[in-house]
C-alpha cells in the first residue's frame, strides 16, 4: 500500500476505503490455492511466503494491509465487511519497519513476492 499509514482501524471499514493506495494484492480465498505459498505454522515465529504477483499501480510502499473479508457466495468485492485485519509499516531492509523489503519503489507491471514474513505469536493471551 502507498500513502499515509493509518493510525487505527476506524477508517478501514471495507477494502474500498483505501483502494486508491493498493500497489500489489495477494489473494487466497477459502483455503483454495492462491497467491500464497505453503506457510510454516508449526513454529514460532510462523513464516509466510507468496508467489510472484504483478503490481497494479506504481508508488512508494509505506504500509501493508492484511485482511480477511466476509464474502457472499465466495465472491470477493471491495465492499465486503472486514472480519480480521492487520496493518503494519513497510520500509527498506534495516529500517525497523514491520515488513522490510529491498526497495519500497513499486512499479506497475513488475512482479513482487514476500519471502519469510515472520509472525511472532505470544505464548499467553489476555482477553
Amino acid at each position: 500500500m502507498k500513502g499515509t499509514v493509518p493510525v487505527n482501524f476506524s477508517t478501514l471499514v471495507n477494502f474500498n476505503a483505501r483502494s486508491a493506495d493498493v500497489l500489489v494484492t495477494y489473494i487466497t480465498q477459502s483455503l483454495a490455492p492462491g497467491d500464497f505459498s505453503p506457510t510454516v505454522s508449526t513454529t514460532n515465529p510462523s513464516t509466510i511466503a507468496t508467489n510472484y504477483v504483478v503490481a497494479t499501480a506504481t508508488g512508494t510502499a509505506t504500509w501493508f494491509w492484511w485482511t480477511q473479508r466476509a464474502t457472499v457466495g465466495g465472491n470477493v468485492n471491495g465492499t465486503d465487511a472486514l472480519v480480521h485485519q492487520v496493518i503494519g509499516t513497510v520500509g527498506t531492509i534495516g529500517s525497523g519497519a514491520d515488513l522490510e523489503i529491498s526497495s519500497v519503489s513499486i512499479t506497475s507491471g513488475s512482479a513482487y513476492r514476500i519471502l519469510n514474513l515472520r509472525l511472532n505469536w505470544p505464548t499467553t493471551w489476555v482477553y
